[in-house]
């Protein structure tokens, strides 16, 4: 699944989900999920506005990991898109969308000889 970064009202970056997504992917009776970050798993907690009007995920160390994505280029300044991608129950691992690399037929034909 697609989800978007976004930031907290107190500061840092955490997640965006959609209501379908959170319906879809995620347990009523869940309140923690853990999440994948590289090398690292982080358990996050789930507020009670998560199943209401607030899907969104925030954690210190989530968003330490975007602002270092976001840092080196590897995920959008504003709304960076992510993958979400399930591997388990209530644990997901989280990567950056990368960009389309440039098709071969892109370039001027000059490039290519």
């Amino acid at each position: 699944m697609v989800v978007y970064t976004g930031a907290r009202t107190r500061g840092g970056l955490g997640l965006r989900i959609t209501n379908s997504q959170v319906q879809e992917f995620f347990p009523p009776e869940a309140l923690t999920i853990e999440l994948e970050l590289d090398h690292l798993r982080i358990l996050c907690p789930l507020d009670a506005s998560f199943w209401q009007d607030r899907p969104e995920i925030h954690d210190l160390r989530l968003s330490s990991w975007l602002e270092t994505k976001r840092s080196t280029g590897k995920l959008a300044n504003s709304g960076g898109q992510l993958t979400m991608v399930p591997c388990g129950n209530n644990t997901f691992r989280l990567l950056p969308v990368l960009p389309d690399p440039p098709s071969p037929n892109s370039f001027p034909a000059t490039w290519l000889s």
